[in-house]
């Protein structure tokens, strides 16, 4: 077994995703009989019985996905209710969510409807939730508008939408995220190219539930500029530390960089922190970002790609690689680190197809590949969890929403128990109140 080992805030922290084993089957079929979601034959040994992939929605592309400390799943996703609509006619934003990792989800609820809603390579909609108030934003595709809606009675109904980034900003690629605070607080960061020529990434707090938002830049502030087309990553620890995670761009060296805050996004760092050992000398933009997770004991761990192949780290100049690959993400569960990404190999039956290493070191592989729309920018697969709660991987295959259970809660695996989704039968249509 590979222990890569990453002193991260002056503590240890040992990544273990074993070797590289031959991948496992995954195979299976919607409990409706119709779009397969068949994983790719890698090996010879049959999917583990928690890694069975199910559908979500019949409908639908560009899902994200969180998990919270209470074990709920949220997903939300671009979808529509008319038969037969394509990628481009779909822009409706839809939520669903379930008990717990492995549980049943709920039928979906359509929260609102948009002109025209941009999605893909990290630009879906995205959900996060306080504890209190769960939050959706997407993109207004005219003046690249977040939106954000909120909910106080746990996703029966919506409120919104409110204007996240304010008329000045320049979101010219629509790259975003959301996180949520345990202090109760939201934040977006962006893209943004209001500085003629560079880009910087703003950053927009909400301390009122989503209702209201105020804007700043958050890096660099002294001029300067990161990669003008890789996403950013925002995110928070248990004791409320933000991680901004970005490709930085030092003269055409884009390597990958954090910052933090310590006072919920009030400041932020200036000088940034370099991952990994490599750099990355390219005058192009690769359209590649990253994400971060942690540990039980709140120690984070990165993914990210460069030069084609896919790196996980912590905060220090140590890297380990999974192969070849691109658009990756990260989560822990209950028995450590889950890296999902997606096969950059040549080939019509590899490129696209996900892969996810489990912390042992096994690879489990899904979505046969060349099943996508749009080209690189129609990526659209995510994992997302918690230590606590378990990890789920979700995905956009021939136009349906696929999901899989790759650590449940452990009191489940425990006991043994746990269920499959049933698919739902179609949206109720509920739309969001506005305000």
């Amino acid at each position: 077994m590979n222990h890569t080992e990453i002193v991260a805030g002056g503590l240890l922290f040992v990544l273990i995703f074993g070797g590289c084993p031959n991948a496992s089957q995954a195979a299976a079929r919607d409990a409706a009989g119709t779009t397969s979601s068949d994983a790719m034959q890698a090996g010879k040994d049959a999917a583990p019985p928690h890694a069975k992939p199910f559908l979500v929605a019949k409908t639908g592309w560009a899902p994200s996905l969180s998990v919270t400390p209470k074990g709920e799943v949220l997903l939300v996703y671009k979808g529509t209710d008319r038969a037969g609509a394509t990628r481009q006619e779909a822009n409706g934003l839809y939520f669903t969510k379930t008990a717990s990792v492995g549980g049943a989800f709920d039928p979906p609820v359509k929260v609102a409807e948009f002109t025209a809603m941009i999605a893909g390579m990290r630009r879906e909609p995205q959900v996060a939730s306080d504890g209190r108030t769960l939050l959706i934003t997407g993109v207004e595709r005219r003046g690249f508008v977040v939106r954000a809606f909120r909910s106080e009675d746990g996703g029966k109904t919506w409120s919104g939408p409110a204007r996240v980034n304010s008329p000045r900003s320049r979101n010219g690629e629509g790259l975003y995220s959301l996180t949520a605070s345990p202090s109760g607080s939201f934040h977006v960061v962006w893209l943004d190219s209001r500085q003629p020529g560079s880009t910087q990434i703003w950053h927009a707090r909400s301390i009122d539930g989503g209702r209201t938002w105020s804007e700043k830049n958050a890096y660099p502030v002294d001029g300067g500029s990161v990669c003008e087309c890789c996403w950013p990553f925002i995110t928070a620890d248990a004791r409320g530390k933000l991680y901004l995670l970005f490709r930085n761009n030092l003269g055409n060296i884009r390597d990958m960089h954090v910052v933090e805050s310590l006072d919920d996004g009030q400041t932020w760092q200036t000088r940034s922190r370099k991952l990994g050992s490599g750099t990355w000398n390219i005058n192009a933009c690769p359209v590649q970002g990253g994400s971060m997770a942690f540990s039980p004991d709140d120690q984070p761990v990165t993914i990210w790609g460069r030069q084609g192949r896919v790196f996980t780290s912590g905060l220090s100049g140590e890297e380990t690689s999974l192969g070849r690959g691109r658009n990756p993400s990260i989560a822990v569960g209950p028995d450590g680190p889950y890296a999902l990404w997606e096969e950059g190999a040549a080939g019509p039956r590899a490129k696209g197809a996900i892969n996810v290493k489990e912390p042992g070191g096994n690879i489990l592989r899904f979505r046969e590949g060349g099943t996508q729309e749009g080209g690189p920018f129609a990526t659209s697969s995510v994992i997302a969890g918690h230590p606590r709660s378990g990890v789920v991987a979700a995905w956009e295959e021939n136009g349906a929403i696929h999901a899989v259970a790759l650590a449940e809660p452990q009191r489940h695996r425990d006991a043994g128990t746990g269920t499959r989704a049933e698919p739902p039968e179609g949206p109720p249509g509920v739309r969001a109140k506005l305000e």
